[in-house]
């Protein structure tokens, strides 16, 4: 779930996942940008910046008065709410049970996840704590919840036993807590029958923890008695229902005449009961909203607020339909032999963990599924015909595998797309609210080319913009295509080229919602094709779930890699100690120096630990600016053992970055 004006950043770079479909990791490192005309999360972003940079942040006492301090955490905490209403996505609302009616103001909150609302992931997605939940967020909204339920809950068990999945192992961040809906030592009948006497409305929360360097468990490992042993369910995932979860909304849809299902998790996950179970009229991803965004979430429910995020992956009925899920988990990671001294097979240690313990092996994974990820994979195969065989209670083909495409969301009001005018600049359209309120559209512009020479997805998303529109109204709007819409890597030329010839750019609502189309000429750079010759059956194909050794070799270009440390920009800091260099190798020994330090505290020190597995490239990245790609080029010579001129490229190219950053920032300040 992400802000839908900003929703497609997170299709652009992905961690490898428990999901299996490539989720981007929950808002780990956000980009020191200038804060011009961005979304009010990139707002949100420059505020702390700002604040850090001018002192009101770790400030010397008395820099700033208590009442700018006061008023700048009422703005902060205004901002986090619209961030979240505008980022929560609507994906059902059967006979428009949401917005709830204003004097609708008394409601049943089930499901032990309302006790325990996520804020954030775990790593360095997570937040130091959650200071309005959903129950406060009803209560300061002036909704009435039934206590009698959420105090059984916290009875039951009062929060996560495990909230950082840096120091836990998987099966233990990922608990799942639910007492049976027919164990009447929790649902006492009075209990129930009180319930339904409250209110005739549930809502219903489910919640997933999963976080930096633990995928979520192919297994659930569940506490439904109270104090009681841990359950494990080899037929579901994690990211599946339990089914404690799924009796409970067999139980709700039977009893309620209103259910609203929150999902409050770090991932996607599987939820076609959703749509299976009679009278689930609504559900709404909150996503993870920050120690305050929780605020929004009554706002959205009862209308005062629109929800007009849309999906920023493409959510499955059934995740082992992702083309990365057979190099996804356990069984994805292989192990390279001969590899003992290898790091981190040499004695480091994992200090994550109460007990630390020495890795066993060097890993690798194969990323075979190539350029198809998220969308690029399900739309592709869906072109391609290969799911036209696919019938289940959900539908047939595409609509029986994909439950929310990429880009999905529904409005309280509804929107019409008219008057297309393209060219291989911009698309020009009209956009009217049909409904009878307020509202915003998120309109998504996708290229493709149906007569590639060179294999790619069905269609990418080039463009995209927020259109807010009151009840009746139109608006024309454009959308600017920049250099990169068109373009490939190729990797003869190693270079971005384009394929010249005709494209179709698609408009549409999501990724699986064309509205509009039109067929624009593009000039090629004629560049060669760089696969011609190759036998790539399956990339050409887009049918990527399981590809050969022998055709990713072929795509590589070279053979899969040996189990020996290459000195390249994908060589990470604690490698450094098979550099030729002895100010790589004084680097290597002060990490591991602090490692190693910090394991005999028994406290290890993260920061130092991220530092030491980080590539060398991440250091253009994670450095705000101050080291660029250039410069990490002349580490690599440095390592390699031509010391002399690797440190006079480094300085070199660290003047021209300090000039490039000056022209830069006075160019953001002067727009």
């Amino acid at each position: 779930m992400v802000h839908g004006a900003d929703f497609a950043a997170a299709e652009v770079v992905r961690n490898r996942c428990s999901s299996s479909t490539r989720e981007p990791c929950g808002g780990c490192h956000a980009h020191p940008c200038s804060g011009v005309n961005l979304p009010p999360q990139g707002k949100a972003f420059l505020l702390c910046r700002n604040l850090h940079k001018e002192g009101a942040i770790g400030a010397p006492s008395g820099h700033y008065s208590d009442a700018e301090i006061a008023d700048t955490k009422v703005k902060a905490e205004a901002l986090a709410a619209d961030v979240e209403a505008e980022g929560t996505v609507l994906v059902r609302n059967n006979d428009n049970t949401l917005p709830l009616a204003a004097d609708n103001k008394k409601i049943n909150v089930f499901g032990w996840a309302s006790t325990a609302w996520l804020g954030g992931g775990s790593g360095s997605g997570g937040v130091s704590g959650v200071n309005t939940d959903l129950l406060a967020a009803l209560t300061a909204y002036g909704v009435a919840y039934n206590t009698e339920l959420t105090d059984m809950y916290k009875d039951f068990q009062d929060g996560r036993e495990y909230t950082r999945t840096l120091s836990a192992w998987p099966e233990q961040s990922g608990r799942l807590y639910e007492p049976d809906i027919n164990n009447q030592t929790y649902y006492t009948q009075s209990m129930l029958d009180n319930a339904k006497s409250f209110s005739d409305t549930a809502v219903v929360v489910i919640g997933r923890l999963a976080g930096e360097s633990n995928d979520a468990t192919k297994q659930q490992y569940k506490r439904t008695e109270k104090g009681g042993n841990i359950v494990v369910d080899d037929t579901r995932t994690m990211l599946e229902l339990t089914t404690e979860e799924e009796s409970l909304l067999n139980y709700v849809g039977a009893n309620y005449a209103h259910v609203v299902v929150l999902i409050n998790s770090t991932n996607v996950m599987e939820l076609g009961q959703i749509e299976t179970i009679p009278s689930i009229d609504a559900c709404l991803i909150a996503g993870l909203s920050g120690s305050e965004g929780a605020t929004a979430v009554p706002e959205v429910l009862w209308g005062d607020r629109e929800p007009s995020g849309r999906t920023a992956d493409t959510w499955a009925y059934d995740l082992t339909t992702a083309a990365s899920y057979a190099n996804a988990g356990m069984e994805g990671v292989g192990k390279y032999s001969a590899a003992d001294g290898l790091y981190p097979a040499d004695g480091t240690t994992n200090g994550n963990l109460d007990t630390p313990y020495p890795y066993e092996q060097v890993s690798y994974v194969d990323y075979a599924e190539g350029i198809y990820i998220g969308y690029k994979w399900y739309e592709t195969a869906d072109a391609e015909g290969y799911w036209d065989a696919e019938s289940n209670e959900h539908g047939t083909g595409y609509d029986a595998v994909v439950q929310y495409p990429f880009g999905y969301g529904l409005s309280y009001t509804s929107f019409a797309y008219s008057e297309l005018k393209a060219d291989a600049r911009s698309v020009t359209l009209t956009v009217t609210n049909t409904g009878s309120r307020a509202g915003a559209e998120i309109v998504q512009v996708y290229a493709a080319k149906p007569d590639a020479q060179i294999f790619r997805p069905a269609q990418e998303l080039k463009a995209f913009t927020k259109v807010w529109l009151e009840a009746g109204e139109s608006k024309t709007v454009t959308l600017p295509l920049d250099d990169k819409a068109f373009r490939y890597w190729n990797t003869k030329t190693d270079s971005w080229e384009v394929e010249g010839g005709t494209y179709e750019l698609r408009v549409g609502a999501s990724s699986a919602d064309i509205r509009l189309t039109a067929a624009v000429e593009v000039n090629g750079t004629s560049a060669p094709n760089p696969y011609a010759g190759k036998a790539l059956p399956h990339y050409t194909s887009g049918k990527v779930q399981r590809v050969p050794d022998a055709e990713w070799e072929t795509l590589l270009g070279r053979p899969i890699p040996a189990d020996t440390v290459k000195i390249d920009r994908n060589m990470t800091l604690g490698e450094l100690n098979h550099s030729r260099s002895p100010l790589c190798w004084l680097v290597w020994a002060v990490l591991t120096m602090l490692l190693n330090a910090s394991y005999k505290r028994g406290k290890p020190n993260l920061n130092v630990m991220f530092q030491y597995n980080m590539p060398l490239r991440a250091l253009a990245k994670m450095t705000s600016g101050a080291i660029s790609m250039g410069m990490v080029d002349g580490i690599v010579l440095e390592a390699k053992g031509f010391w002399v001129i690797g440190l006079l490229k480094v300085i070199v190219e660290a003047v021209k970055n300090i000039i490039l950053n000056a022209q830069l920032e006075s160019r953001l300040r002067n727009s």
